[in-house]
């Protein structure tokens, strides 16, 4: 699972997590944020890592805070703090269409709606990502059949 702050946070260092193991014995947590975060790009990644993906991390990047973290060296707790997790739908991440791209590769496992902070009431803002995701399933394309 790719994650800020930790050994895997980079595309490069992402992708070397997944070249080593055997992708038959490995899965891949993705987590569009803290890919976004670190540098990446889920949309980037889905061609090449697409069918390791085993679990999603759903959450959105608000780019501004990304740009200020960057260009201050900021530390993983000092972007929390100045909430670079905002509510689905309102950051940089390109939800949809990460989205559209797993469910047409025929991905059918669970997506976390992780809310990392929030300066909002976090009750408030995980019903907010639930709905943004129950309005937004039902606009995309129907996924291929998955065959087995």
């Amino acid at each position: 699972h790719n994650h800020v702050g930790t050994y895997v946070e980079t595309p490069a260092e992402t992708a070397r997590l997944l070249d080593e193991p055997d992708p038959a014995m490995v899965g891949w947590c993705l987590d569009i944020g803290h890919l976004a975060y670190g540098g990446g790009d889920a949309l980037a990644m889905l061609p090449a890592y697409g069918d390791r993906v085993a679990h999603v991390h759903l959450k959105d990047v608000d780019g501004a805070v990304l740009a200020a973290a960057k260009a201050g060296a900021w530390s993983f707790g000092q972007a929390l703090t100045s909430w670079i997790f905002p509510a689905l739908g309102q950051g940089i991440a390109r939800v949809p269409v990460v989205v559209a791209t797993l469910l047409a590769r025929g991905y059918d496992g669970w997506f976390v709606l992780e809310q990392d902070t929030t300066p909002d009431d976090p009750k408030a803002v995980a019903r907010a990502n639930r709905l943004y995701l129950e309005g937004l399933l039902p606009t995309l394309p129907p996924a291929a059949p998955i065959a087995r």
